[in-house]
């Protein structure tokens, strides 16, 4: 499978009145041609920047690393080569859409505006273009809702637009944030199979990031877990949610209810999740781990390899390996 996005050690920091904020720190991983990536974890755990950091969105104080989409660093580009190259081969859908379509024009004049950022045709046929968009996520009604303002539709109409915005150029790579969560259950259900849809006829990747591990059982096929800033695990998401390495992916999958389980409280994580200005030293949920040993609070473990595919950053698996 050809890689459609490879992040290499990307760095992000920002500079705060209580030192440098390590939103994210040294993360590598990759998403193949149609295949769907679900970015896990707590709320401040580095999702949202890691995403918005791939897109080139974010005027952060420290930025390294490589972000390389189909062989080409989206960080050595200039602002005019990144206009051309999102909405065209990488977009985005972000968690509310009302902050990302502007209230003072209609839908149809904003799908038409991003239609003529990226082809070669005129306003007309930008607008057939747009119609054709908007039966394809299926709107009832296309004609009305292009004349229509998003304060006047519903949560899941204003997201199936931003979906067929996102899909004007059959875009290689559509990271979404948080799509889902501003929406009632029967919604979610259809904006997901929706999703399903345009990878499976485009070959789109999708790099999903939420923090609802059901939207991940359904709609992934690997997994990225993150913990302040840092991946601490990854596979596919038989392995995360079948074989789970990590102290802090067990205990996130604890966490969620049972049906099969009968329960008076949920279970929960201990402690509180580090501010980013002051890190624990060593693995950095050693503070709130169960299974910590001698050398979890001195020293970073490093990424290894415990099968195919699944890599854990762990101490407690390094010396299973040894």
């Amino acid at each position: 499978m050809q890689n459609v996005l490879e992040v290499k050690n990307l760095k992000t920091y920002f500079f705060t009145d209580e030192g440098i904020a390590k939103a994210v720190d040294d993360i590598s991983f990759e998403i193949g041609a149609g295949e769907t990536v679900g970015l896990v974890g707590e709320s401040g755990c580095g999702k949202s920047v890691t995403s918005l950091s791939v897109m080139r969105l974010l005027k952060a104080h420290t930025m390294e690393g490589q972000i390389l989409l189909e062989g080409k660093d989206l960080n050595n580009m200039s602002e005019r080569e990144l206009s051309k190259t999102r909405g065209k081969d990488i977009s985005m859908i972000f968690q509310d859409p009302m902050t990302s379509l502007d209230p003072c024009f209609t839908c149809g004049y904003q799908m038409r505006e991003t239609i003529l950022q990226h082809h070669d045709v005129d306003k007309q046929q930008a607008d057939k273009m747009a119609l054709e968009l908007l039966k394809s996520v299926g709107i009832p009604d296309p004609k009305a809702t292009l004349r229509r303002y998003p304060h006047e539709l519903s949560g899941g109409q204003r997201q199936r637009i931003m979906i067929a915005m996102a899909m004007t150029c059959n875009t290689k790579l559509l990271i979404a944030d948080e799509p889902t969560t501003a929406l009632d259950m029967t919604i979610q259900a259809q904006i997901l199979n929706l999703m399903r849809d345009i990878r499976k006829e485009h070959n789109t990747a999708i790099l999903m990031i939420t923090h609802d591990l059901g939207v991940v059982a359904e709609l992934c096929d690997r997994v990225i877990v993150m913990y302040c800033g840092k991946i601490v695990e990854s596979g596919t998401v038989r392995q995360i949610f079948h074989s789970p390495m990590h102290p802090y992916t067990r205990d996130l999958l604890a966490s969620l209810p049972s049906l099969d389980v009968k329960q008076d409280r949920l279970n929960t994580i201990s402690g509180v999740v580090p501010s980013i200005t002051a890190l624990p030293t060593g693995c950095r949920y050693h503070p709130r781990c169960s299974v910590l040993c001698e050398a979890c609070s001195r020293e970073y473990p490093e990424m290894i390899e415990v099968e195919p595919g699944h890599k854990v950053c762990c101490h407690l698996c390094e010396r299973k390996e040894s």
